[in-house]
């Protein structure tokens, strides 16, 4: 037996009814974490059906191939960088030699670079050939900065 694909793995009815987006920008924008919290946020940036790119692509025709990767090169190297930020923000708040402050610096970090998947998406929408309703209204629900904060 095979595993299923990101794709795969994305139009299944389980995934649908069963999947809880992650509010990335509600927990960028918190106070403090427990070690908890930053390895979910790394679990999660670490795949693409619940990292950055991916949710905030839902409904856009960014993905390509089995393993459900963006097909955009410049996307793709953003969600690495995304990936690399959560872990940098683990680092920080596990090591003793660094500050609050440090750690503040890796979280600003991971928001320039959501920041810029955001935009990068909608670039790709705009820009593709086929232009139709589905790419220009795709969802960015998951990458909407709450009005308030949130509960992650």
């Amino acid at each position: 037996m095979r595993a299923l694909t990101a794709l795969e793995i994305r139009r299944s009815e389980i995934f649908k009814e069963t999947f809880v987006p992650f509010n990335w920008w509600a927990f960028l924008a918190k106070d403090s974490y427990s070690l908890l919290e930053l390895i979910e946020a790394n679990m999660r940036s670490g795949d693409w059906v619940t990292c950055a790119c991916g949710q905030a692509a839902n409904g856009a025709a960014v993905s390509s191939g089995q393993s459900g990767r963006p097909n955009d090169n410049q996307l793709f190297r953003l969600g690495i960088k995304f990936h690399e930020s959560i872990q940098t923000m683990i680092e920080k708040w596990d090591s003793v030699d660094t500050t609050n402050a440090d750690l503040i610096i890796a979280q600003n970090r991971a928001s320039e670079i959501l920041k810029s998947i955001e935009t990068r998406i909608k670039e790709i929408c705009l820009e593709s050939k086929q232009g139709n309703e589905r790419d220009q209204n795709a969802r960015f629900s998951l990458l909407e900065r709450p009005k308030e904060p949130m509960p992650v």
